[in-house]
């Protein structure tokens, strides 16, 4: 929908190996603070998330190609603190890194 809605000013690409599953509400509400908080930052927004399987893990990363996160941002809000407690609830851990997101489970 949000791409209908900002049509070229708005660009993603999904990079998934894995199969399966994710608990609802991780990735959905990451994705629509990103185009929430930059898309009036930049003249084209790039969204990547990218799933793969790691050593005896699933690991989602997401980035954007507007304000990188920053771990002070997770006192700022509700929407990335309630992301964090779902991860950390469903067993997985949210890092911070590179000025993307970093969930794993």
């Amino acid at each position: 929908i949000q791409k209908m809605r900002f049509d070229q000013r708005l660009e993603y690409e999904i990079n998934c190996s894995v199969k399966g599953s994710i608990p609802p509400l991780i990735v959905q509400p990451l994705v629509e603070n990103s185009i929430k908080y930059n898309i009036k930052e930049v003249d084209v927004l790039k969204i990547m998330i990218d799933v793969s399987r790691g050593k005896n893990i699933i690991v989602i990363k997401i980035i954007d190609s507007a304000k990188k996160v920053t771990p002070d941002m997770l006192h700022k809000g509700t929407g990335l603190t309630v992301t964090q407690k779902r991860v950390e609830n469903a067993g997985g851990s949210f890092i911070i890194k590179n000025g993307g997101i970093e969930i794993s489970f």
